[in-house]
């Protein structure tokens, strides 16, 4: 037999007993008896409630005094996305002392987060500081800094657990001069020089690293994009232009020195190519002005006076003139032109070490 309310009306089938406005509900630790006919309502008295929350932030207290007993040197985060999806790993950098030896480290490198509030890096980053972590350890122990010491022996003992298969093997291939894929990016650290080739002109350019990344093609293929800077002229004045270079996903190690970039300290005769590079920088200058010469040698073909594509190579030979300022006017979007990034003044140039 059904029991009808008033007028002998059913209840609505959405129809859900409501709880006084002393109760709260709370988590099915807390599940009582039922009440005013609904069965086990999980809800707590308004005193006892208050004297849970108590409990609650006594214990969130003594935690926090613990924590900052305990002073953590490095929290490590694994950052999710909004589908709980793992993407990256982040550290907190909660040494004040062992942050300023890290921003001494990387001094000049653009686009750190060590001088926020906050301060942060990437776990690569740290790796790049290995080394000169271990410098900086032999330094402070001879001034007796005990604080600054366990920081450092902390952040130490921290690469070298998050990245000991990464140890090991650079450290057996280094010593056949060959390197994989996987670990490619711990050849450039931030503001590394490296050597490539400049394609349009056949020549050899030294560029300076700024980040790398893994990156994927539409196709599906991997490859490391190594962001790098170099000082260029446009036509109008010298500057710092940028250029993404890439390194295709490869099996097996491959020689370092094969590579299409790599640091300049694997080169076998740096110092000869250096003063090379050095002597044809002298002579990139003398062109900056309208110049006439006589030339013989390889020469790139120009597309379309309408279009700006990429023509091929040819041969030439005979007396022309060299006046950039005049290309850059008639064709400013020419691939040929390096966009610059930073126009460097004399001013800059006291400031920026380039």
């Amino acid at each position: 037999m059904m029991n009808l309310g008033k007028a002998g009306k059913l209840p609505h089938p959405n129809y859900k007993p409501r709880t006084p406005k002393h109760k709260a509900i709370l988590p099915a630790r807390f599940l009582r008896p039922g009440y005013r006919g609904v069965p086990n309502v999980p809800y707590m008295e308004e005193a006892e409630l208050n004297r849970e929350l108590q409990q609650l932030d006594a214990g969130a207290v003594a935690e926090g005094k613990l924590w900052k007993e305990k002073r953590p040197v490095l929290v490590v985060r694994r950052v999710c996305d909004a589908h709980d999806i793992y993407t990256n790993t982040v550290v907190n950098i909660e040494s004040w002392p062992l942050r300023n030896v890290l921003i001494e480290i990387f001094e000049g490198v653009e686009g750190l987060s060590l001088k926020k509030s906050t301060p942060e890096a990437d776990p690569k980053l740290l790796f790049h500081s290995y080394s000169s972590l271990g410098h900086a350890l032999e330094k402070h122990e001879e001034s007796d800094n005990s604080e600054l010491t366990r920081d450092i022996r902390v952040t130490i003992k921290f690469v070298e657990d998050h990245f000991a298969d990464t140890l090991s093997d650079l450290k057996s291939m280094h010593s056949f001069g060959e390197i994989s894929f996987n670990v490619l990016w711990t050849l450039f650290p931030p503001n590394t020089l490296s050597f490539t080739r400049n394609l349009f002109a056949e020549e050899d350019r030294v560029v300076r690293v700024k980040n790398t990344q893994n990156k994927c093609k539409q196709d599906g293929s991997v490859y490391l994009a190594i962001e790098c800077e170099y000082t260029a002229f446009d036509g109008t004045g010298f500057g710092v232009a940028q250029q993404e270079l890439e390194i295709a996903r490869y099996s097996g190690s491959n020689p370092i020195t094969g590579l299409a970039v790599f640091p300049l300290s694997f080169y076998v005769d740096g110092e000869r190519l250096w003063s090379r590079l050095i002597e044809r920088g002298r002579k990139y200058i003398g062109l900056m002005k309208p110049t006439y010469k006589d030339y013989l040698g390889t020469a790139i073909k120009l597309g379309d006076r309408f279009e700006h594509n990429i023509g091929g190579r040819c041969s030439a030979s005979g007396r022309f003139m060299v006046d950039p300022a005049a290309f850059h006017k008639l064709k400013p979007d020419s691939p040929y032109l390096d966009k610059l990034k930073v126009t460097l003044t004399r001013r800059i140039l006291k400031v920026v070490k380039f």
